[in-house]
């Protein structure tokens, strides 16, 4: 594990399929998941709960016929790892599992940087056109959320 930078981006959204990428120093993870699942909502959601000092619950990302799943675990204040592991199917059977990408940062730091690749994604199409290629309208109300925790971190960093 690592406690390097975190890169996280998003492509465009195109046909219901969206590219995630995460780079940290010595690893890189890339694929494509679909808008089936409410991956988005979650993760803004998921992010929020990182921000405060909670476990929240994996987020689930459907790849056909594969999936992945992140898991956010704070250690302490200063640490949190992420890890994404990949699944076979749907059953997420654990003994079967692949971890794909391991992170280990500050909370802050990891919010702010899932954060800033989703304000990219919200605002790289306009709405009703991000709406038609993912197949659902952004979480604008879960990135409302997001975007609230992330002004209590930079708040929290200037005391």
């Amino acid at each position: 594990m690592t406690m390097s930078r975190l890169k996280v981006a998003f492509d465009a959204p195109e046909h219901g399929w969206l590219k995630l990428e995460l780079h940290s120093d010595d690893v890189a993870f890339s694929d494509t998941f679909s808008h089936i699942y409410s991956t988005l909502p979650s993760l803004c959601s998921a992010l929020c709960e990182v921000a405060v000092g909670r476990r929240p619950r994996p987020v689930v990302f459907l790849l056909e016929p594969h999936e992945f799943e992140f898991s956010f675990t704070p250690r302490d204040e200063q640490t949190c790892i992420v890890n994404a592991v990949r699944f076979t199917n749907h059953g997420r059977d654990l003994e079967n599992g692949e971890v794909v990408f391991r992170h280990s940062g500050t909370p802050q730091a990891i919010v702010l940087s899932f954060s800033r690749a989703l304000r990219q994604l919200q605002t790289c199409l306009p709405e009703g056109e991000f709406a038609t290629r993912w197949r659902q309208p952004f979480p604008a109300t879960e990135m409302a959320s997001l975007t609230a925790a992330v002004a209590a971190i930079k708040r929290g960093k200037r005391s």
